[in-house]
């Protein structure tokens, strides 16, 4: 599978991370994945292990399946067949909002009437919430992550009015 071939070339390209760190457990492994949407197969048998520590790229052409990979790693799109498990667990068991996902800037509407501290808020949300409203260690947890990706300055302001290198990670400058 063409998938195989591309993983094998790309593990033989990393030198920095030595053989003996294949050998522990994979923080992600595939095996034998199919996926795809309605009777549409995006890719087959695909099987991937992913060391921890390890940094990885997705790359293709448009519609290959790089989108779609991801979100079965996630866990928010299902499988055809295979198994998928994440630190040995399947990916079915692991508790929802404990792995973090950017989507494509073409998924976000950037209209959509959210502050940038807003944005950030929503990744302190958890299933387990009791009360709607933030303590006042959240807002501090809010605080240290706007400075950490230098946008501090800029958390009242429309998602919209950051730059675009600012989306792209919530560092740069909000355009007043």
């Amino acid at each position: 599978m063409r998938w195989e071939g591309i993983r094998r070339a790309w593990l033989k390209s990393m030198s920095a991370i030595s053989p003996s760190d294949f050998q522990a457990s994979p923080a992600i492994r595939l095996n034998q994945v199919t996926a795809g949407y309605n009777r549409n197969i995006v890719f087959s048998d695909l099987s991937l292990e992913i060391a921890p520590g390890q940094f990885a790229g997705i790359v293709g052409p448009t519609a290959c399946g790089k989108s779609t990979l991801l979100k079965i790693i996630l866990g928010t799109h299902p499988v055809i067949s295979g198994k998928i498990h994440l630190n040995k667990m399947p990916v079915g068991k692991i508790k929802p909002g404990t792995i973090g996902y950017v989507p494509q800037l073409e998924s976000v509407d950037w209209n959509f009437p959210v502050t940038v501290e807003e944005v950030i808020m929503m990744g302190l949300y958890t299933n387990g919430r009791i009360w709607p409203w933030l303590s006042r260690g959240e807002r501090s947890r809010i605080h240290e992550i706007a400075e950490r990706l230098g946008v501090d300055d800029c958390l009242h302001h429309h998602i919209i009015d950051i730059s675009g290198a600012a989306t792209a990670g919530f560092s740069g400058a909000c355009f007043d």
